[in-house]
């Protein structure tokens, strides 16, 4: 695995490693990991583990930390008069478990907090998956087969974090819209909440007891404290 995988410059961020590469942009969340190629292969249109939330900022400007660690690309977005909750998010290159037939992974780390006495919260996560087919495993893991590419994709969260889960094609993109709003509960000043999520890629032969027991490899390891 790449020591320092991700490419820090003012306005956007990008990861190589020997297995994939990508881009996240300061200023647009909720695009996520965008221009992604894993194996030598792009993905054109992919955008993966966007951040949507009302009234997240627009410019690099309004984002109040920005910077690579080791393998992790570090951003915050300060709460605001029309957003009374900070989003913290760390994109993690993963390294796969020695059991896994993962070709690479990245994780999305979500945390919330509030300076103000209780905050309602309106934060999902997104990806548009392009010209792919969509596959059901279970709750919490979504699997996507795309055309023509000799990987799939596997996004998958613990189910008790996304309190809806919603997919829908999206005509104009040719593509899957995934959905997943998270944080069911309200939040209290002094209340740190946390999701992750991850996004896999797979080789495209596997089936689909191979993509669950990648789920519950992820679902079984320790959560991230150092995030």
């Amino acid at each position: 695995m790449t020591a320092f995988p991700w490419r820090c410059e003012p306005r956007q961020a990008r990861l190589r490693t020997d297995a994939m590469t990508g881009l996240v942009a300061a200023d647009r969340p909720g695009d996520g990991l965008s221009e992604v190629a894993v194996a030598g292969r792009a993905w054109p249109g992919a955008r993966l583990l966007g951040i949507a939330a009302e009234n997240l900022p627009g410019t690099a400007a309004a984002v109040v930390e920005w910077l690579g660690r080791q393998s992790d690309l570090v951003a915050a977005y300060e709460q605001s008069a029309s957003r009374p909750f900070r989003i913290d998010a760390v994109w993690r290159s993963a390294a796969p478990g020695a059991a896994e037939p993962a070709l690479a992974a990245v994780d999305l780390i979500l945390s919330v907090r509030t300076e103000n006495a209780g905050a309602e919260l309106d934060v999902a996560l997104e990806s548009f998956v392009p010209f792919a087919v969509s596959e059901w495993v279970e709750p919490g893991c979504a699997w996507f087969r795309p055309t023509g590419l000799p990987w799939s994709y596997v996004e998958t969260v613990q189910p008790a974090d996304a309190c809806l889960e919603e997919q829908s094609f999206i005509p104009e993109d040719g593509a899957m819209r995934l959905r997943r709003r998270l944080f069911p509960q309200s939040l209290e000043r002094g209340v740190i909440l946390r999701v992750r999520a991850r996004g896999l890629f797979l080789p495209a032969n596997l089936d689909a007891a191979a993509v669950a027991h990648c789920h519950a490899a992820f679902l079984s390891s320790p959560p991230p404290l150092d995030a």
